[in-house]
């Protein structure tokens, strides 16, 4: 428990992820980025070899409205007593504990990890999911390296799903690009220069020290938040303003947004895409991940793998307890959300706790709100 606690700490406490990796897309290594879709076969031999580790990955959470992404990565012994295992969804909650536990005393090698809701705000809930599964796949390898298990091995990473881990795109929050002292963006490979000249508005006119230079050609807005069409006046209005998910916004705050169902919205694919423009191409990261480029690890998507690959089922046993663990601290923070109960999820409870006590501290601002039963009725009517 103590362990969930400092993880709960970390995502709702502390700052978020200040060493997580630097904001670049990877690209699909040589070795890497297949998919092993339902109609291919998949040996079971195969998962288990003397020349070879394989991992397991899988996620928890992505369908949730609120909390972070969990992802786990598992490395098992050839002894292992797979027949215990199955897709977490499948099991019951004590037969999961008692899985999640003999996981932890008999795997080579495991580990658990987290993207935080703003990181999915900034990357969208796959890249989140994937980013998680990386994060947990650097720390398996660093513990197979810590217990001197890696001994020239070749490292396979099976990801649960359609999507390899070299897809991925990292999230700029937690990486700061290199500036002049102007604050100006150094591009590309490039080095900062330093420079003294005073710094002005874009109209020209100096900026006094201390402070920082306006843009005059920012777009007009209305007092609403609302931006002008550009040839029409700004207009004044009254009006309470709300939340989108249609709870009443307190006067003195803003308005936010929460508006995405689960796939990524347009604004976070050009984000997304942004992100690559002028960064090195090649396979996993090395200065992001460097025990999985060390390893030269490369991952394979495995449509149903929960069901198929015994290292994935391990992997969503623990990521299922580990966040379900997590989400009721978080019940117990915020006891009007209920998390201890939908750990997240969109039922028709959570909704109603959303629209009466407005996005909670751990809302995801780019999933939309799914209306409860009685405003469906309503707007039928």
């Amino acid at each position: 428990m103590s362990d969930d606690i400092t993880v709960f700490q970390d995502l709702f406490g502390n700052p978020f992820f200040e060493d997580a990796p630097r904001a670049r897309r990877s690209v699909a290594s040589k070795k890497g980025g297949g998919i092993i879709r339902v109609s291919d076969p998949l040996d079971p031999q195969t998962l288990f070899r003397a020349d070879e580790f394989v991992i397991g990955t899988d996620e928890a959470g992505r369908g949730s409205l609120a909390g972070p992404v969990c992802a786990a990565a598992v490395v098992l012994s050839e002894d292992f007593p797979v027949e215990l295992l199955n897709d977490s969804k499948k099991m019951t909650e004590k037969k999961r504990l008692a899985a999640e536990a003999l996981i932890k005393e008999k795997a080579l090698a495991w580990a658990v990890s987290w993207t935080s809701h703003k990181e999915i705000d900034e990357i969208n809930i796959l890249n989140a999911s994937l980013v998680a599964m990386l994060r947990a796949c650097e720390k398996t390898v660093k513990c197979l390296q810590e217990k001197n298990l890696l001994r020239g091995q070749d490292v396979r990473i099976y990801v649960d799903g359609n999507h390899t881990l070299e897809e991925a795109v990292l999230p700029r929050s937690t990486y700061k690009a290199k500036t002049n002292d102007n604050e100006a963006r150094v591009p590309g490979n490039e080095g900062a220069c330093s420079t003294n000249a005073p710094k002005t508005h874009n109209c020209g006119a100096r900026v006094p020290e201390g402070e920082g230079a306006c843009n005059t050609n920012a777009p007009k807005t209305h007092n609403c938040g609302a931006r002008v069409p550009e040839g029409e006046g700004a207009r004044s209005t009254n009006a309470p303003k709300t939340h989108n998910c249609g709870a009443r916004v307190p006067e003195g705050e803003e308005a936010r947004n929460a508006r995405g169902d689960g796939s990524r919205t347009a604004k976070a694919s050009k984000t997304a895409h942004r992100q690559t423009d002028g960064e090195p191409k090649g396979g996993i990261l090395p200065d992001a991940f460097p025990a999985l480029a060390m390893a030269s690890a490369a991952s394979c998507a495995v449509v149903k793998g929960d069901n198929r690959v015994y290292q994935i089922m391990a992997a969503s046993i623990l990521a299922k307890t580990a966040r379900d663990r997590l989400m009721r601290l978080a019940g117990a923070k915020w006891p009007e959300y209920g998390f201890e109960i939908h750990k997240g999820y969109p039922t028709s409870a959570h909704s109603a706790a959303i629209r009466k006590n407005g996005p909670s501290p751990i809302q995801r601002m780019s999933f939309r709100i799914p209306p409860t039963p009685d405003r469906l009725q309503k707007d039928r009517i």
